[in-house]
């Protein structure tokens, strides 16, 4: 997930929240799965953010309107 808030300068709530309680409850193809959120690091958001951009061009406007590097959230199954 990428914490774009479409381009403004503070980040959206939800990754506010994810990073005070990272534990979280997700609905994945209709099914409840328990996950923990992580910010990626560098390396992965540097892989990982370009798709985000491929998928939908908008992301990269989201990054030129705003000074805060936007972060790439993981959710990892628990």
């Amino acid at each position: 997930m990428a914490a774009s808030n479409e381009g403004a300068d503070e980040p959206p709530a939800w990754y506010l929240n994810l990073r005070a309680q990272p534990m979280a409850e997700i609905e994945l193809d209709g099914q409840g799965q328990t996950v923990r959120s992580r910010e990626a690091t560098p390396t992965d958001r540097a892989r990982i953010y370009p798709r985000f951009i491929a998928g939908k061009a908008a992301y990269a406007e989201y990054e030129r309107m705003t000074d805060r590097p936007i972060p790439v959230v993981v959710l990892e199954p628990r």
